[in-house]
């Protein structure tokens, strides 16, 4: 899930909530007619239609604020909110993942009682949204939208191997049809090298393993740490599908990076 989030920089003003409910000026209001300028660092150029939203949004609120959007960086977004906080200078709003809040929590705004003011703002969420983008109690972002990456079958190649999917599996049964699709001469996988999307790799074994382990709920709330059990066995076996030369993975110019 991708959230908006309100930060503050140590010592410096309060940053904007996501829901105009709080200025980045809260503490020293613009004088009549100015206008509340705000960072915003959430311009995801990744999709055909996030300029354009940044576009629409830069335009209906230019009546009472300057917005500035940023286009994100995804391969070094904590690095680059780190910064910001430690420049005292960070942007007002962040485009960032509900699930790795917990490592900005303390610097982020509690918007809880800006959301409890406002039931009727608050009832276009759903609780289940609402409660992954709480920490210690405390709304700390708000969701725009969720999304999760999948693994989308060549069913021709997938049929001409023998193999046929299931409706679960294990990771042996997994890897043995990869090796199928393998010997029939196609690569089982295909992965973009762009935007730290390897990463997403990764990612969905430590929600296998820690689903698997009864740990989701820790895993969401960032408190599976790489030395845990989970992570270990997600490493291995994504290190696995490397070595078995399961993955082709694609430059941004269409090309393999085996050719």
């Amino acid at each position: 899930m991708l959230t908006v989030s309100a930060l503050t920089a140590c010592g410096a003003k309060p940053a904007a909530s996501s829901s105009a409910a709080a200025s980045s000026t809260a503490t020293s209001q613009p004088a009549t007619g100015e206008k509340t300028a705000i960072k915003f660092y959430g311009k995801c150029i990744e999709y055909t239609s996030g300029p354009m939203m940044t576009d629409a949004l830069e335009k209906a609120l230019a009546d009472k604020y300057a917005i500035d959007s940023i286009q994100i960086d995804w391969s070094n977004m904590d690095t680059v909110i780190r910064t910001g906080i430690a420049s005292n200078d960070p942007c007002d709003i962040y485009n960032y993942p509900a699930s790795s809040m917990a490592n900005f929590a303390d610097t982020a705004v509690d918007l809880t009682p800006y959301l409890d003011a406002d039931p009727e703002f608050k009832a276009y969420f759903s609780q289940a949204a609402l409660d992954a983008c709480t920490v210690d109690g405390k709304i700390v972002c708000l969701p725009w939208e969720s999304n999760f990456s999948v693994i989308l079958g060549n069913k021709e190649a997938i049929e001409a191997a023998g193999v046929t999917i299931p409706d679960a599996w294990t990771f042996e049964e997994f890897t043995a049809a990869c090796e199928k699709i393998k010997a029939a001469g196609s690569f089982p996988f295909t992965n973009a090298t762009d935007l730290n999307r390897g990463a997403w790799i990764y990612r969905n074994a430590m929600l296998s393993e820690a689903t698997s382990a009864g740990k989701a709920a820790d895993y969401v709330a960032g408190s599976l740490g790489f030395d845990s059990d989970e992570s270990k066995a997600a490493l291995e076996k994504t290190k696995a599908l490397y070595d078995a030369s399961y993955y082709n993975f694609i430059k941004m110019s269409g090309e393999s990076v085996y050719e």
